[in-house]
């Protein structure tokens, strides 16, 4: 699990430079339920399968549980149980809400 400290805007920029994420932090916004990380990846899948065509669940999923996820989860966006493997909104979300309101056209 992630810190209490929000991310400053450096680490904000960061996180939402990747795609992947973006997807990640507007699919959950949309659920507002905790996600199943294997919905996620089928879901990211199809979502790049216009611009990627030949892009693997497999490496999708792997991405988001050894990357993308436990780096949301350190800046306390997403609450990552790896266990089970969910994921959730958590805490911090309104740090970079108003830069995901930006690009929610991506």
């Amino acid at each position: 699990m992630g810190t209490d400290q929000p991310p400053d805007t450096s680490a904000v920029f960061e996180l939402l430079t990747d795609a992947r994420r973006r997807y990640v932090l507007h699919h959950l916004r949309q659920s507002r339920e905790p996600v199943d990380v294997d919905d996620l990846a089928e879901a990211i899948v199809e979502w790049e399968a216009d611009s990627e065509p030949q892009v693997e669940l497999d490496d999708v999923r792997a991405a988001l549980y050894h990357v993308h996820l436990p780096k949301l989860d350190d800046a306390s966006i997403v609450d990552f149980e790896r266990g089970p493997g969910t994921v959730s909104l958590c805490g911090n979300l309104e740090v970079v809400e108003p830069y995901l309101e930006m690009t929610d056209d991506d």
